[in-house]
């Protein structure tokens, strides 16, 4: 029997008949972590909508941690630590959370807990194996989304490659992911404890990316069994260092996603843009020359009339010459937005096509020809032009405004005027699609290079007194679990 031929409950148990001892163990471990990860989410759900029992929200991390737990111990990677059955105190929270009151689904709940625990306790012992794959082939029948069975068959195909799944993005079914994103927005908004490690480890779960393994094992080798039935708090905070790694590694990915031909330096507890492709305006005369041109061809006509169609696009090229004169990576963005806005109107009947009209040829192909010479003018210049500018993400974009209102408040005066501009552009619905992509690209890439600014002068401090002076002169925002999130919003926007 082949792994292709998996389509449902029955031919699962049915392909683990086929193997041996070995293979089934070794196999289901895999088929086991991804369950144990697919199926945090819906545990999680019910959890936190026991609003009559606050304390049950403690309860979320030892769930949290036999995830945890079981992916560290799974990997080659992993150095030793307490190898303690992690399986039992799961069993136990899961155990109180479902003798408590208001859970969504009582019977989906306890299906959903005993696959956890059957599914840890595989991770670590070959004992579980056989209840764990009659488990697993009823949940296919009873709970699980059909795409499911696609991601357990990639689970046993890494399996016989001999490959590990930490390496490996886990992919949710539709129902898992959209729980998973309402109970990201519960950890996050909780004022009273910090949940942004795990939030940030269980989101690079789930895209494949690196979650520092050799660094997770040595903290939880200093975390005992009964730590995890402590407060959330005391707990989380021991993971920061690994936290740390993550964002840095996020920050790193976002900064060389998002060249924007300018630095971020915080001086005098200000933090300020400073250019990299600025140059004197006598160098660019050639390309001033040419838009001054594209401006002026349709004088004597119908331009400044209610009937010209690009009376809005010569607006912005004019506006552009007289603020970024020696900028030209502003000047190419101004330039490759009208062009953009300009092939828009004439597909759309709004303008003649250059076809039908010289002027409107003769305006498209001065501006081409300024593209061209600007994308070709420095590496700066250049590595803006290609880079992606993904789509405008509508959810995300309040809290991309909102960061950018936040770093505003420590920027010197230009700086604040730059990042205020761009955030109304992000949540202006009338400004065209070119625009708003541009404005939420130079946010994400501004906010990213203002923390690594603020961070280097804040762990540069010498005292703590002089640290408290610097957080308190307005990066506050920068290092806190606000700005953490805002990483995990927009990695996703910019990073391959």
């Amino acid at each position: 029997m082949r792994v292709d031929d998996i389509v449902d409950g029955e031919t699962f148990e049915s392909y683990f008949e086929t193997l041996n001892s070995a293979q089934r163990f070794l196999y289901f471990r895999n088929v086991a972590l991804f369950v144990l990860v697919s199926e945090t989410p819906l545990i999680l759900r019910d959890m936190l909508s026991i609003q009559s029992r606050p304390a049950s929200k403690f309860k979320i991390l030892p769930t949290l941690a036999s995830v945890l737990l079981s992916v560290v111990a799974s990997s080659s990677k992993g150095k030793s630590f307490n190898q303690y059955d992690y399986s039992a105190f799961l069993e136990a929270s899961l155990d109180e959370v479902e003798s408590g009151e208001n859970i969504i689904s009582p019977a989906f709940f306890e299906g959903q807990a005993r696959l956890m625990e059957v599914c840890c306790s595989s991770v670590i012992a070959n004992s579980t194996i056989d209840s764990g794959i009659s488990l697993v082939a009823q949940a296919g029948t009873s709970q699980f989304d059909p795409s499911v069975w696609k991601s357990i068959k990639q689970a046993i195909e890494l399996s016989i490659q001999n490959r590990e799944l930490d390496g490996e993005a886990f992919e949710l079914n539709g129902y898992a992911e959209v729980e998973w994103s309402d109970v990201k927005s519960a950890l996050a908004a909780d004022q009273q404890i910090d949940w942004s490690f795990w939030i940030a480890w269980y989101e690079r779960l789930l895209v494949g990316k690196d979650i520092y393994v050799e660094l997770l094992s040595s903290v939880l080798s200093e975390v005992r069994e009964t730590d995890w039935l402590d407060h959330p708090g005391a707990v989380n905070a021991r993971f920061e260092t690994v936290l740390a790694a993550y964002q840095a590694d996020d920050i790193r990915a976002i900064v060389t996603a998002t060249p924007i031909a300018a630095n971020v330096v915080y001086e005098n507890e200000t933090l300020q843009l400073r250019p990299t492709d600025q140059i004197a305006d006598s160098q660019l005369s050639v390309v001033l020359n040419q838009i001054e041109d594209a401006t002026r061809i349709f004088d004597g006509g119908s331009f400044g009339t209610n009937s010209f169609p690009l009376n809005r696009e010569i607006e912005i090229l004019n506006s552009a010459l007289s603020r970024y004169r020696s900028r030209p990576v502003e000047l190419l963005k101004t330039v490759t937005r009208v062009c953009k806005r300009l092939d828009v109107k004439i597909e759309n009947g709004e303008c003649p096509s250059i076809e039908k009209d010289a002027d409107i040829a003769d305006f498209r192909e001065v501006l081409i020809d300024v593209q061209l010479d600007l994308i070709a003018f420095n590496p700066d210049v250049k590595a803006y032009h290609y880079a992606k500018k993904r789509d405008v993400d509508e959810q995300a974009a309040p809290s991309i405004a909102e960061a950018a209102r936040e770093v505003s408040a420590s920027a010197d005066s230009a700086f604040a005027t730059a990042l205020s501009e761009a955030a109304f552009t992000l949540l202006d619905p009338t400004v065209d699609d070119f625009a708003r992509q541009a404005a939420q690209y130079w946010i994400i890439g501004s906010v990213t290079r203002s923390y690594k600014a603020a961070k280097m002068v804040v762990d540069e401090a010498a005292d703590v007194t002089k640290k408290a002076a610097t957080i308190s002169a307005g990066v506050a925002w920068l290092l806190s679990p606000q700005f953490r999130m805002f990483i995990d919003d927009v990695i996703k926007l910019v990073a391959p």
